[in-house]
């Protein structure tokens, strides 16, 4: 039982998911562009501490690819989006793929990029 007038305090950290991680992070890169977009500002924006972050992601450099999949599967959801312009040289972006992220560091991920 709970005394009157008690306030039980909900812990921050409590509903974080990789979704919510990525739509905050999404929000900070709009507002403030990509710099913004830090692992202890993040943390800061969603009321925990940096490391809680690292239980979803491994570093800043996964939690932006997360974003820019988001990006690019909110893309490919929209009918006026055209994702591979006519003419374009290499593969189609497609949805949960690296196509669309720079060379080198991704090349392992699946698939050629262009």
């Amino acid at each position: 039982m709970r005394a009157q007038g008690v306030q039980v305090r909900r812990r921050p950290g409590r509903g974080l998911s990789l979704d919510r991680i990525v739509a905050v992070t999404l929000e900070m890169v709009d507002e403030q562009g990509i710099g913004a977009a830090t692992m202890r500002a993040v943390s800061a924006r969603l009321g925990v501490r940096s490391m809680s972050l690292y239980r979803y992601v491994q570093d800043r450099d996964e939690l932006l690819d997360a974003v820019v999949e988001r990006i690019v599967n909110e893309l490919a959801d929209d009918p006026g989006v055209q994702l591979r312009p006519d003419g374009a040289r290499g593969a189609p972006l497609r949805p949960g793929s690296s196509t669309c992220l720079p060379p080198g560091r991704y090349a392992s991920a699946g698939g050629s990029v262009g």
